[in-house]
């Protein structure tokens, strides 16, 4: 059994400062009607920043179990939008080392502004297709995704096992509907083969957890 590291003063530092992350997060809300602004603050709040919470810690426990000593781990948060997950990561475990990786770009840049606001330092922001990550040789300790929806979580589950070292990962899907076009062809093909006969919407809408005629 591998010991748990020591919590190191800068990590503790890094989780003291997480609620001035919560609070930037809140300030940067988009202005909209009074309704819509109280609507996304307690999503926020009450939903979102909570699972950012429960995500670190399960990330905190996979790095510890990682770590041995060698510190350096390097850490991707795949479909992240501006990293929000990745920049709460950052402030808490400073010696590691955070990529944001997303298409959309000016998601990236809110990201990268709110890093450099924070002085947040040991994250990066890069503009890539989750097809593409680990095509240059790179290669992640543990792979990261909150709200992965539909086949990016296949897609990070493909990238993080073709490393020639086999990432962990943490991933919370949802919407199993969506991002068909991520699905690698081992995975569509499997789906395809249980879905025959045109229940594919069915299967999607009831892991979703929604109500759906069987």
């Amino acid at each position: 059994a591998v010991e748990p590291a020591a919590t190191s003063a800068a990590a503790v530092a890094g989780q003291a400062g997480t609620p001035a992350l919560l609070k930037r997060l809140l300030k940067n809300l988009p202005c909209l009607d009074p309704d819509e602004r109280r609507r996304r603050e307690a999503y926020l709040r009450q939903k979102k920043w909570p699972q950012i919470q429960w995500m670190a810690d399960q990330v905190g426990e996979i790095l510890e179990r990682l770590d041995q000593g060698r510190g350096g781990l390097r850490v991707a948060d795949v479909g992240a939008g501006r990293g929000d997950l990745a920049l709460a990561l950052a402030l808490r475990f400073p010696e590691c080392q955070f990529a944001v990786i997303d298409v959309n770009e000016q998601s990236l840049g809110q990201g990268e502004d709110l890093a450099m606001r924070m002085k947040v330092r040991n994250v990066t922001f890069e503009r890539r297709d989750v097809r593409q990550v680990g095509e240059g040789g790179e290669e992640y300790h543990v792979f990261v995704g909150l709200h992965a929806c539909g086949g990016l979580t296949d897609a990070i589950l493909d990238r993080a096992s073709r490393q020639a070292t086999p990432a962990s990962f943490l991933v919370c899907t949802c919407c199993f509907g969506k991002n068909k076009e991520l699905r690698p062809a081992p995975f569509d093909a499997a789906f395809a083969a249980g879905s025959a006969g045109g229940e594919e919407r069915t299967l999607c809408r009831l892991a979703d957890g929604q109500v759906a005629e069987v």
